[in-house]
């Protein structure tokens, strides 16, 4: 499972540093993969941030977290049969995944009735987060041309860790240093 996350986090960054699936080389997609596991790293370390909680709410924070988990494969899946077969109908559908994303957790979330006030706190902010990465590719793959490209706030792994930091764990470094990004030394050529 853990080869799927990190598999899965690497997908959606490619989905938003790609911009549209233009012009990516080899080498590019390569260095983001090598970067980018931050997505569902904050999935799996949800619940160690928020600490200890009533059974109840620790069953509906891992329901969230199965949530995401869940549309971020969908997300995969999509672009993986988007990747073997590169029509419109499949691009649309990594669309759809990722516009499932921004309406299934916000709406899980509400749905959940966390009691402890801190796990709600850090759970909005982490659907937030999420929320936004799945924006982000919609904006990305969902019609932005190549001249538009440039102007595309692109969220970085190291930019989804600080907002990890600021916002899921309010400036807390222990809790910040859940997540990590980690970098292979490739080439990059862009």
């Amino acid at each position: 499972m853990k080869d799927n996350l990190k598999y899965a986090s690497h997908v959606l960054t490619i989905a938003v540093m790609c911009v549209s699936l233009i012009a990516c080389t080899q080498a590019q997609v390569d260095a983001v993969l090598s970067d980018a596991d931050l997505v569902l790293q904050t999935a799996n370390s949800l619940s160690t941030a928020i600490g200890a909680v009533s059974p109840g709410d620790a069953a509906a924070l891992n329901l969230l977290t199965g949530v995401a988990i869940t549309g971020i494969n969908a997300v995969k899946t999509a672009y993986d049969t988007y990747e073997a077969n590169k029509t419109a109908s499949n691009l649309q559908n990594v669309v759809v995944a990722a516009q499932a994303i921004q309406t299934n957790l916000p709406a899980e979330l509400a749905a959940l009735h966390i009691v402890d006030t801190n796990a709600i706190a850090k759970a909005t902010a982490w659907v937030n987060l999420v929320v936004s990465v799945a924006e982000a590719i919609v904006s990305a793959v969902g019609g932005v041309t190549a001249a538009h490209a440039a102007n595309l706030a692109i969220p970085t792994p190291e930019f989804l860790q600080v907002r990890w930091l600021n916002e899921v764990c309010a400036g807390d470094t222990a809790c910040g240093s859940l997540v990590k990004v980690h970098h292979k030394h490739l080439p990059r050529k862009w």
